[in-house]
């Protein structure tokens, strides 16, 4: 957006052309600086007390990896190496999935979540089934 907003500053300023700048009332500023938002202890907690065990493998692999929701939902049984701790971000093999800027990486997993995901059941290609049994 900034460099939007810079670009309609110069074709207004130094070209002439008679328009209103749509982007000015972004401010970059904001939204750049601000921290996201986190779960507190108690938070997680209240999160943890009300979950299955595959739901809680669910979102404690989302938040102690930083895995993103497509990543999980695409994580497949061949992706993970529970004995090196490990996860494999892979778009390999999976029509409608490929990794953020087609990056391929290795993400370390905490003993935790090495626990709650090798306590899941391999009943299926994905780690994370949908309730049709699909990824």
């Amino acid at each position: 957006m900034s460099t939007l907003r810079t670009f309609f500053y110069y074709l207004i300023n130094e070209r002439g052309v008679k328009t209103d700048n749509p982007c000015a009332r972004f401010n970059a500023k904001n939204k750049a600086g601000r921290r996201p938002p986190t779960y507190n202890q108690a938070q997680l907690d209240a999160l943890f007390t009300h979950t299955d065990k595959g739901e809680k493998a669910v979102f404690a692999t989302l938040l102690l990896t930083g895995g993103r929701k497509r990543e999980l939902y695409f994580l497949a049984w061949r992706d993970m190496d529970l004995t090196a701790a490990t996860l494999r971000v892979s778009g390999e093999g999976k029509i409608g999935f490929s990794p953020k800027d087609y990056e391929e990486r290795a993400i370390p997993l905490p003993p935790d979540v090495v626990d709650l995901l090798s306590d899941l059941p391999r009943l299926a290609e994905w780690v994370f089934r949908t309730a049709t049994g699909t990824g």
